[in-house]
Order: C-alpha cells, then sequence, then structure tokens
C-alpha cells in the first residue's frame, strides 16, 4: 500500500481506506463512489454557477449522484470519474 500512496501521491489514508473498502465483488459504481470521496479530490475547484453544469452532466451519466450537493467536489470528481 505504501508503494501505491507513494506513486500515485495519496496519502496514507486515502489508501488505507480505499483497501479496507473495496472487496473483490466491488462494482464499477461503488467503485467510482468509493475512489471520488478521496480526500485527494477534496480540493478539485468547483466554480461559480458550475453546480448547475454539474446537474446537466449528472443527466449524462449512466450512474446516480447525489443531487442534493451538486457543488461538493466529490461529486464533480465522481461525475468526471
Amino acid at each position: 500500500m505504501g508503494y501505491i500512496a507513494s506513486f500515485y501521491y495519496l496519502s496514507y489514508n486515502t489508501v488505507s481506506g480505499l483497501a479496507s473498502v473495496i472487496k473483490d465483488n466491488s462494482g464499477i459504481a461503488e467503485l467510482i463512489d468509493i475512489l471520488s470521496k478521496a480526500e485527494e479530490f477534496s480540493g478539485l475547484p468547483v466554480r461559480h454557477n458550475e453546480d448547475v453544469l454539474n446537474e446537466a452532466l449528472s443527466h449524462l451519466v449512466p450512474l446516480p449522484v447525489n443531487k442534493h450537493n451538486l457543488e461538493s467536489p466529490h461529486v464533480k470528481a465522481n461525475l468526471l470519474l
């Protein structure tokens, strides 16, 4: 896990959390949700009125997102992933 954290510039909290949550039978929707909640995405900028664009994008993607929190950088990361 240390090599993965170092190679991908991830915090040890993220790698530890991913290792404890991801299972062999995790589906794509679950993996994207788990990855988008990583603390590294908390710094992803959500610009003024970008929540409107995120809402429009949420109708185009095949996986559901939390539509009550469209200004969250983690929701934006989920949409982009």
